[in-house]
């Protein structure tokens, strides 16, 4: 976490969007554990995010997505031809911290479980400055109108996928041997954890 953020101690709370999620956090987590989705249903963090440049690595009770990043207009703007990159800690059971490719910020998603369908959310953003730019401003709206809200209707969606006639219980999970961005390792992991949980 340091190599990737080594400001993380002088970080401060810049903004909260709290969510009452209707699907279940195990849900929330597969999500969060692929960027199979992030090329169609992320346009402006992919078009920032490199997703062919993006790997995934598991490490235990965490895991570790790590993308090489380019300016965008669409999301993450800074000076071009700086070595920059996002990185995607998960932490078991339902933490995810990312240090975007913006100096100086990181998000943290805090999840709740409510009920089997239900999930509280915490999206916090942090920037090592109180003081907020017009572009940190305008970040943070792009992440409350328009990259939450993109995640939300997929969560959304597949949770009442769960329940329809044609689900028969479990999905195919596409891996490649080269932990890639869009391959769903991560999810495996995941599933595996959760496995050895409710067998002990």
């Amino acid at each position: 976490m340091l190599e990737a953020c080594p400001e993380v101690h002088d970080l401060k709370l810049a903004a909260r969007f709290t969510t009452r999620t209707p699907a279940n956090w195990k849900n929330i987590v597969d999500n969060y554990l692929e960027c199979y989705h992030c090329g169609p249903a992320h346009p402006g963090f992919s078009d920032s995010v490199q997703v062919d440049r993006y790997w995934h690595t598991m490490h235990g009770n965490w895991t570790l997505q790590y993308g090489f990043a380019k300016p965008s207009e669409q999301s993450f703007k800074f000076e071009e031809g700086t070595d920059v990159a996002f990185h995607g800690f998960w932490l078991w059971p339902c933490t995810m911290l990312n240090v975007t490719p913006i100096k100086g910020m990181m998000t943290v998603i805090y999840e709740f479980p409510v009920d089997s369908e239900t999930t509280l959310q915490n999206y916090d953003i942090y920037f090592t400055n109180e003081e907020l730019t017009d572009e940190q401003k305008s970040l943070i709206e792009w992440y409350r109108d328009v990259f939450r809200p993109e995640d939300l209707r997929l969560v959304e969606s597949v949770q009442k996928g769960l329940k329809s006639r044609g689900y028969r219980g479990q999905g195919r999970i596409m891996a490649d041997s080269s932990g890639s961005g869009i391959s769903e390792h991560g999810i495996a992991h995941f599933h595996n954890l959760l496995a050895q949980v409710f067998k002990d």
